[in-house]
């Protein structure tokens, strides 16, 4: 999953070369359509911004089954993965509906991220 991350990241390059073309990287992390929370969606991948130390940087994850993230942050080249063990889908679907579920992941990473901008600045 870092791999993937990575490579969008890189806008497609890895080891020196162009593996998935930097037109394709673009277009599927763009948004297309609008989804849950304010986000919006590409070709599986979401969109969307987060606020660090006042100021509104782009992101843009994939967000799998069980709770599987590929969080990418360009602005801090910076890729986040996040795995999980619910496999059979058993949790309560009205908390992602409701935002419960992107709170508790949102918050979190919003405080690592808080604490790496003052230490990269």
């Amino acid at each position: 999953m870092a791999k993937i991350g990575y490579l969008f990241l890189k806008e497609g390059k890895g080891q020196g070369r162009q593996i998935v073309s930097q037109h394709w990287v673009n277009e599927s992390t763009k948004a297309h359509i609008p989804a849950y929370f304010g986000l919006g969606y590409g070709y599986q991948w979401y969109r969307g911004e987060a606020a660090v130390n006042g100021k509104v940087i782009e992101t843009f994850f994939a967000w799998g089954r069980g709770g599987q993230f590929i969080l990418v942050l360009p602005e801090f080249d910076l890729v986040a993965v996040f795995t999980s063990r619910p496999y059979d889908n058993s949790y309560d679907r009205s908390s992602w509906r409701n935002g419960r579920a992107n709170t508790s992941f949102r918050n979190p990473i919003s405080r690592d991220l808080e604490s790496f901008w003052q230490y990269n600045n």
